[in-house]
């Protein structure tokens, strides 16, 4: 086997290894007690791996051009603090800020305000719609919040109001 160069008792230790990863087992499992210096140590009077020699022994097989490595249990995933959400981003998006002047002073019938209330469980939406001059509300359910539905929803809303839509 030649794990960490070291020959003798490995040929067992590795196969105990390879047996164990085939079932799935994170290497801790089969390795006993912490890690000592070479990756090896004595109890009972026999050789010991540490579970760090293992993920060794997987690595430079992987290297090598192993599967062994396929083998390893998963974790969930790491999710890192503190950094700036990286989830889906709008391509085109206009920021609110945006808005024209006349929008923001309420000075012309035609401008909507559009907003999607959420079912619970992801079930279903709610498409909200305001007029910001006249406070004219309109609501519509729709099965799903995928963009192909919402859209056909604020379609079937705005379409007897197409003269008031700017």
């Amino acid at each position: 086997c030649g794990l960490m160069g070291i020959s003798g008792a490995w040929p067992t230790n590795c196969s105990i290894v390879s047996s164990k990863h085939g079932a799935r087992h994170k290497p801790e499992a089969p390795s006993v007690g912490r890690c000592c210096p070479p990756g090896i140590y004595e109890q009972g009077g026999k050789a010991q791996l540490s579970h760090v020699s293992i993920y060794h022994w997987i690595a430079r097989d992987k290297r090598a051009g192993g599967v062994l490595f396929q083998h390893l249990r998963h974790g969930k995933p790491y999710r890192r603090r503190h950094t700036k959400d990286t989830r889906g981003k709008i391509v085109g998006r206009r920021d609110i800020t945006e808005r024209p002047g006349i929008v923001e002073e309420r000075g012309r019938i035609g401008d909507w305000v559009l907003d999607l209330v959420i079912g619970g469980q992801h079930k279903g939406a709610l498409i909200t719609l305001n007029e910001r001059l006249s406070g004219l509300s309109l609501q519509r359910w729709i099965p799903s919040k995928e963009a192909d539905k919402v859209a056909v929803g604020v379609i079937h809303l705005l379409s007897p109001l197409k003269a008031f839509v700017h």
